[in-house]
């Protein structure tokens, strides 16, 4: 009988150890323009664990001049790619790799391009061709440190003033309280 319970706990201690080693893998993402499939330096790439025991559950990173960056992918991460002058692309990689792929595949992510699209007018019917979430670029109820999280409000303001990005988004007075506690101009009244 010990031998069996011990048996049954080393199988338990390995298959633990299997997915540790497989939770974080180095991988990459290049963020390029849309239209012109030239790569983005300089943007903001977020990246969110859903997963609880993950450390760190949020990370900022900023693409170099190949429009690359790599990271250490978590299971759970999500990622919200952005720059002044083109619109947030989120990549909700938490819910697509357990819907599409199944359990194995929620612990890799192989090397993934982002397009992102330039803002021109930044009017409602663009807007709606552009943008492939409706939310705010941090989660609200666990918002990041303060120096990345005014880095995210930066771009999300210039995204709120120059576009109709977040004219139709249910929290946008969420953000505008965001807005409001770190001293961002939020539009009239009329506006909204």
């Amino acid at each position: 009988m010990k031998s069996k319970t011990a048996l049954s706990v080393i199988c338990c201690l390995l298959t633990v150890l299997c997915l540790c080693l497989t939770a974080c893998q180095t991988s990459s993402i290049t963020v390029i323009d849309a239209e012109t499939r030239e790569p983005v330096a300089d943007a903001m790439v977020f990246a969110y664990c859903h997963d609880f025991v993950a450390f760190p559950r949020q990370r900022l990173y900023t693409t170099d001049d190949k429009g690359e960056i790599s990271f250490v992918y978590q299971a759970g991460d999500s990622f919200w790619i952005g720059k002044p002058g083109y619109y947030p692309y989120n990549f909700p990689t938490y819910f697509n790799r357990l819907h599409d792929h199944g359990f194995l595949f929620w612990f890799t992510f192989p090397p993934a391009t982002i397009p992102l699209h330039p803002v021109k007018t930044g009017k409602r019917a663009e807007v709606k061709k552009a943008r492939n979430a409706y939310g705010i670029i941090f989660y609200h109820r666990n918002p990041p440190r303060e120096s990345v999280l005014l880095k995210i409000l930066q771009y999300s303001h210039w995204v709120y003033m120059n576009t109709a990005f977040y004219e139709d988004n249910q929290n946008r007075e969420i953000l505008e309280e965001f807005f409001k506690k770190y001293s961002f101009p939020v539009k009239p009244e009329q506006s909204r």
